[in-house]
């Protein structure tokens, strides 16, 4: 894993020397796709909960389709997030933490925070919520299973009795 991150790492290194405009594109690329895998994550474990859910309805809504349709959204507006590096950030950086950086503090501070957020705090939070949700509807489920089947037996037990 450690290799695979270092060639990458590399790779990035690299491209930035070439051409302004393609290192940015680069990094909005990785940027990106971090949030997408958090964000697809996250829409798996609501999955997860639609799937559980007691009304029918909501099971309804736990279809292919509509994943790759929220998968295909997520993708968009993770993409929409870090437009603005196009304009903010600057390749071939010398005083900074990577070769791709923001040109100002403001810059900076919007990508962190829209990264922190959006592609971290914000998925945490659905992932936990959703997942405690599931846990409730599981035991729900389970509740209600063992008492159609109490009342099963009793009325076999009762039938037999006769």
């Amino acid at each position: 894993m450690s290799s695979d991150a270092s060639a990458i790492q590399l790779w990035l290194n690299a491209t930035t020397q070439l051409n302004r405009y393609f290192s940015i594109f680069i990094f909005i690329f990785v940027f990106a796709l971090r949030t997408v895998a958090y964000c697809l994550i996250a829409l798996a474990t609501i999955d997860g909960w639609l799937s559980s859910c007691g009304d029918r309805r909501r099971r309804q809504w736990s279809t292919r389709a509509n994943a790759q349709r929220v998968a295909i959204i997520i993708l968009i507006f993770s993409c929409f997030l870090y437009v603005q590096m196009f304009y903010s950030y600057e390749a071939n950086l010398i005083n900074a933490p990577l070769r791709c950086y923001g040109k100002t503090i403001s810059c900076r501070l919007v990508t962190d925070f829209s990264y922190a957020f959006v592609a971290n705090i914000f998925p945490l939070f659905i992932m936990l919520s959703f997942r405690i949700i599931t846990i409730i509807n599981i035991h729900q489920s389970r509740r209600r299973t063992q008492a159609m089947n109490t009342a099963g037996i009793s009325k076999s037990t009762a039938i037999s009795q006769q």
